[in-house]
């Protein structure tokens, strides 16, 4: 990422926009939730912030069983604005959390399920971490997986 591309952005609406696009190609419902007064600016490379929010949401898609919902939840972390997608597939086993971010990585219990090369998350953390960013990945209790990054918040000088 250029650090000269960085600019100020609203995280919501790249949400909302790459929302809309996966949405148009999956059968999925999805559902944004965020916090009521969330300070949703931040410094970030926008079309780099796309590409990884349309990777997890295509993922969650991708993975997910055709009657779930994947959920979106924006929230405020004091300095950090935080964005988690959350879906109801399969999930994976807590020791492959940092091995699903390596290059070529595939779960084993997801490999079979749909296709992938085992790039899409690795880009997606190189970009979050040249944002000045961290990204994560869970298994959720009662099944499926959380994907989410935190980005710093943008604040005025002022």
């Amino acid at each position: 990422v250029d650090i000269a591309a960085l600019r100020f952005h609203d995280l919501q609406s790249y949400v909302d926009r790459t929302f809309r696009h996966v949405a148009e190609s999956k059968a999925l419902d999805f559902r944004i939730e965020m916090d009521r007064e969330l300070p949703l600016n931040m410094f970030t490379d926008s079309q780099r912030l796309e590409q990884v929010i349309r990777n997890l949401l295509s993922n969650a898609a991708k993975y997910s069983p055709h009657d779930a919902t994947v959920e979106v939840r924006l929230e405020d972390a004091g300095d950090e604005v935080i964005a988690r997608v959350l879906d109801r597939g399969r999930g994976f086993q807590s020791a492959e959390s940092d091995d699903l971010f390596e290059l070529f990585y595939r779960s084993p219990a997801t490999a079979a399920q749909a296709s992938g090369a085992g790039i899409g998350l690795f880009v997606c953390r190189r970009l979050i971490i040249a944002m000045g960013g961290r990204i994560w990945a869970r298994p959720r209790p009662d099944g499926g997986a959380e994907f989410g990054f935190a980005l710093k918040r943008y604040t005025s000088p002022d």
